[in-house]
């Protein structure tokens, strides 16, 4: 049920639908198209990390799953040459700017200034060893 008041010209108890378009902002708009998969849908989810933690992991994360994707179906030769070299690029500006979020303890949170959060920390470094086996950056200890 979605609150709210209805329209006054309805006939009570009618026999009427009313219809709901949800559509996604980026990141995510590419998801439920049928060309998601194709190199270039998936290649449509690089994007620049930036702003708190959260929102750094919310565009690297992607960006990383699709560099990935794109090597394990060896699927870069069908995108222009700079594609590969500018996702590489993208996860290691991602990989920089996510250790301006570490705290001196080693955990994450979403700005310094703000307490650490364990689901924010694991997520951090799961993302962070990806990143490392994709392209080879290696996160302090």
């Amino acid at each position: 049920e979605i609150p709210g008041s209805s329209d006054p010209n309805i006939v009570p108890e009618g026999d009427f639908s009313t219809f709901v378009k949800v559509t996604a902002s980026e990141p995510l708009e590419t998801l439920g198209s049928e060309e998601a998969l194709s190199p270039g849908g998936v290649a449509s989810l690089l994007r620049l990390p930036r702003s708190c933690a959260e929102q750094t992991m919310i565009y690297l994360a992607p960006t990383l799953t699709a560099s990935n994707y794109l090597d394990r179906t060896k699927q870069w030769s069908k995108l222009s040459p700079e594609t590969k070299d500018h996702a590489v690029h993208l996860i290691q500006k991602g990989h920089v700017r996510i250790q301006q979020f570490r705290k001196k303890d080693g955990s994450f949170g979403a700005w310094l200034h703000r307490d650490s959060s364990t689901r924010q920390t694991a997520f951090v470094l799961k993302i962070l060893s990806l990143a490392q086996e994709q392209v080879g950056n290696s996160p302090e200890k």
